[in-house]
């Protein structure tokens, strides 16, 4: 396994940094986040060549059957099929995870421990170390990425619906309160 640092990358679904989901009723729980990669980041290619090469390495072309199908990260958010929205248009991206066993350091721009989600939110910004890997699950092959640290560095605009803005109130008006049948 080899390990990479990605720099100045976009995050979302960042609360199971903190808390551990289970993704399909069988699984254990996971930590878990998307990186937003940019396609002219510095570093895409280094991380798209690595990804291959891990593949490569745990599945060589000669062994691999014509039903194989190995899964290479990361995803294309130009891909029609991935209608991710309009933060993914340009952008690789891939969801990595880490085991409840070894949980994600997760730490602010001053390397302080953030115990919890909250302060930083899907959209923002940071460096990441990842483990890069392959896996091999019934027919399911290919390589993937495990989180060990996670930096968040600066605040971005926050991906997803913005459901609290749809409360509109009018300057004076008094929140909670209605002339006529209190509700």
């Amino acid at each position: 396994m080899e390990s990479i640092v990605l720099k100045n990358v976009r995050f979302d679904w960042v609360d199971t940094l903190w808390t551990a989901k289970r993704f399909a009723a069988r699984d254990e729980p996971k930590h878990s986040v998307t990186v937003i990669l940019p396609k002219d980041h510095p570093q895409a290619k280094e991380f798209c060549e690595a990804m291959q090469r891990i593949a490569d390495t745990a599945f060589p072309l000669s062994k691999r059957s014509k039903k194989d199908e190995i899964n290479i990260p990361p995803r294309d958010g130009d891909d029609p099929k991935e209608e991710k929205g309009e933060a993914y248009k340009g952008c690789w991206f891939m969801s990595v995870t880490a085991t409840t066993e070894y949980p994600p350091q997760v730490v602010d721009g001053a390397k302080n421990k953030v115990e919890k989600a909250g302060v930083w939110t899907s959209g923002d910004y940071g460096n990441i170390v990842l483990t890069l890997g392959s896996y091999s699950v019934g027919d399911n092959k290919g390589s993937t990425a495990y989180i060990d640290a996670v930096q968040f560095v600066r605040k971005g605009e926050r991906l997803g619906r913005d459901v609290l803005g749809r409360f509109e109130v009018e300057q004076g008006e008094e929140i909670g309160q209605d002339d006529d049948n209190n509700y």
